[in-house]
């Protein structure tokens, strides 16, 4: 049986609160929304979407695994996922916290997922945390 591991941590494109100060209602809504979009781009298998949502100098930790380095390696780390399917994914925001240009987010994980020469569906979890941070553009 093959192992899926998915991000325990990405940096991905989100709001936040300028220099030094608390997060505002707008800064949270939008990291809610850029995890959302990154939840809907796995369980839509649309690889190029999720990867989109990674800043340039990302990294992503995993399990047994040496840090990823970089959005084009994790882009190579994703071509791993090829013939996987995500039948339900329950990713649950537990905490978010930050100030200035960076905030941080710990949820749980659930999911059922088939690869494609696997007609059972395999199960797993994690506790994850995610680091977003404020793009010069803004966003």
């Amino acid at each position: 049986m093959r192992r899926m591991i998915l991000p325990l941590m990405l940096a991905v494109v989100a709001a936040c609160q300028p220099q030094g100060g608390p997060l505002t209602d707008a800064d949270i809504a939008a990291i809610r929304e850029a995890n959302e979009a990154f939840e809907a781009a796995l369980l839509a298998g649309d690889w190029d979407a999720a990867l989109g949502l990674y800043v340039e100098d990302a990294v992503q930790l995993a399990p047994e695994e040496p840090p990823t380095l970089g959005r084009a390696a994790i882009g190579e780390r994703f071509k791993r996922f090829t013939g996987l399917n995500i039948v339900d994914r329950d990713y649950r925001i537990q905490k978010i916290e930050g100030s200035g240009d960076v905030a941080y987010v710990w949820g749980t994980l659930r999911q059922h997922y088939t690869w494609a020469d696997q007609d059972e569906p395999s199960e797993n979890g994690a506790e994850m945390l995610r680091t977003l941070r404020r793009q010069p553009d803004g966003s």
